[in-house]
């Protein structure tokens, strides 16, 4: 996941045959994952 997400992220995603996203969008989606990750963790979020 953290391969693809890091490709997603890169200013070459649409090289890669991605469909371009905001900045904002992708911002908000690696505060989401992240918020995920530590809630699975036990962390306070």
């Amino acid at each position: 996941m953290n391969k693809f997400w890091n490709i997603r992220k890169s200013e070459n995603a649409s090289e890669a045959g991605l469909f371009p996203i905001s900045k904002e969008i992708l911002e908000f989606i690696d505060r989401v994952v992240r918020n995920v990750e530590m809630s699975s963790k036990g962390e306070e979020v």
